[in-house]
């Protein structure tokens, strides 16, 4: 693969996009082919991105539970409509929270 067009196409959407850093690591089978930081993970300091830099994703994990939620509805393995603690894999592998205990129904996940 020509890396220096995926570079010019980052660093042409960072600009676009005003997007500070971005780190990337594309990997082929358990290979890791390529892996770059672009920018800055810290622009008060000019501290610049590594591929190994860790990035805070803030409420983005919101969209992954419910692409998840409808993902597993839509093979048959949940209701969304059923209560939430019905599903206790999820409740063990999280731990114990009274909260999650006390949800109406996966679908509230999907709407608060």
């Amino acid at each position: 693969m020509y890396w220096n067009v995926v570079e010019s196409f980052i660093v042409e959407k960072m600009s676009e996009y005003r997007m500070p850093g971005l780190s990337i690591t594309v990997v082929r089978g358990s290979e890791v082919v390529y892996s770059r930081g672009f920018g800055y993970r810290d622009l008060d300091v000019l501290a610049p991105a590594t591929p190994a830099t860790i990035y805070g994703i803030g409420s983005i994990t919101k969209s992954f539970t419910a692409l998840s939620i409808l993902m597993l509805a839509e093979r048959g393995l949940l209701d969304v409509h059923d209560p939430f603690n019905s599903i206790e894999w999820i409740l063990h592998h999280h731990g114990s929270c009274p909260l999650w205990k006390s949800l109406n129904s996966i679908e509230w996940i999907l709407f608060h």
